[in-house]
């Protein structure tokens, strides 16, 4: 679509308008009736007198012309003009089309007058009605025979985006159309318009826009984005995708930081329910169902059967080492138990001293074969471990020895 014309009076003036025609009658913008921003025009007209405002465009074979209006009831038997389509220039071809309200005995109806091989023909439209002092939408057409003389012309109508009314095969008497006019004519009263728009194509009415309140019910809301009345928060969230500290869930899926929080909360993270035990939590992580700490490497690429070396080396621990350096590489989880319950955890079942432990074992794989009550099979020191006050492992000897053999 091409526009010829365009303007919604927002300039607060009529300087983008050719000319106005007037007698017993003004033309004006003014604010105090707008459709659509400030400003609109408004036409007053006493008697039988006219008020109008005018835009000569270029000349162009097809032309479609839009108004918005609100216009005061012409008296009874009297029709007012809202808006028309002619021809400048040499020769002249004044009213090709004119829309406007009639007055029948106090029913109001559209009444349009067009030119056929330089004769007028009035057609009155009783449905739908016209509603006086109603914003309503205004559109003609005006298609121009090809040559003076020919059948080939044709206009049309709408109503608020409705066509109300076409004819064809007319000779409009011009082979071009270059002037839009709009007002009040013929009747008293006052007319306002607004919303202006000339163009080569259909132009329609303006597109509205949907607006929701604020204030919605909870079901009302969920519905709109798609949501169930059953779910949990994570849905209507990612509905949005949301990132925001709503709870441990959110927090850890949107934005992967970690976070401190309780141990239902992160089973619950997990889709597991507070009654459970470990190989549960651990089936949802794709662990093993028995398993032992070496299940837990297995996980990070370890192998399942590994010598205490192997074990240390995939810790990024030397062979030769302090007790400090082994629980070092340990620092990112939670040490806060004694060392035989490590070895449990191991499967370190040998009979070994402390010291000969943490020797060279390279070539003396562990077996999984006894309690924790032989792990120590001489009297040694029992060892504890704990965290300082500065999250540095620490590992106590100090104990007198016991026996805890077989």
């Amino acid at each position: 679509m091409t526009d010829l014309f365009v303007d919604g009076f927002e300039s607060g003036n009529l300087s983008t308008w050719t000319g106005t025609y007037t007698n017993n009658g003004t033309v004006t913008v003014t604010s105090e009736n707008p459709h659509h921003g400030t400003y609109s025009a408004k036409s007053v007209v006493s008697g039988s007198g006219w008020a109008v405002v005018y835009r000569i465009f270029q000349d162009t074979t097809v032309a479609y012309g839009r108004t918005y209006c609100y216009v005061s009831a012409p008296a009874t038997g009297t029709f007012t003009r809202i808006a028309d389509f002619a021809k400048t220039g040499t020769p002249a071809v004044d009213d090709l089309l004119k829309m406007g309200i009639y007055n029948d005995s106090g029913t109001l109806k559209w009444r349009i007058i067009y030119r056929n091989n330089n004769s007028f023909y009035t057609v009155d439209i009783n449905s739908p009605a016209p509603q006086a002092n109603t914003w309503l939408c205004v559109e003609g057409m005006v298609d121009c025979s090809s040559s003076n003389g020919t059948y080939n012309g044709s206009y049309e109508v709408w109503v608020d985006g409705s066509s109300v009314w076409s004819v064809s095969n007319v000779d409009t008497d011009a082979t071009v159309v270059n002037r839009f006019k709009v007002g009040r004519d013929n009747a008293a009263g006052t007319t306002y318009n607004d919303c202006v728009v000339v163009a080569d194509t259909y132009i329609g009415p303006e597109q509205t826009t949907q607006t929701y309140t604020k204030t919605w019910t909870t079901d009302t809301l969920f519905k709109k984005l798609g949501l169930t009345k059953s779910f949990d928060v994570n849905v209507a969230l990612q509905k949005q995708d949301i990132q925001k500290d709503f709870g441990v869930v959110v927090d850890f899926l949107k934005s992967g930081v970690p976070k401190s929080f309780t141990l239902d909360a992160f089973l619950k993270s997990l889709g597991i329910t507070k009654t459970f035990d470990i190989n549960t939590a651990l089936q949802k992580q794709d662990a093993q169902k028995s398993f032992g700490i070496d299940a837990g490497f297995l996980k990070s690429g370890v192998p399942k059967s590994f010598m205490l070396d192997m074990f240390l080396k995939s810790l990024g621990v030397t062979e030769n080492f302090a007790v400090d350096a082994c629980f070092g590489a340990l620092s990112a989880q939670t040490v806060s138990r004694q060392i035989d319950v490590l070895l449990k955890k191991l499967g370190a079942m040998q009979s070994f001293g402390l010291d000969s432990f943490f020797g060279a074992v390279s070539s003396q794989p562990y077996v999984k074969t006894v309690g924790l009550d032989v792990v120590f099979a001489y009297k040694v020191r029992l060892p504890e471990l704990w965290l300082d006050q500065n999250g540095k492992l620490v590992l106590n000897i100090s104990k007198p020895y016991a026996w805890v053999g077989v």
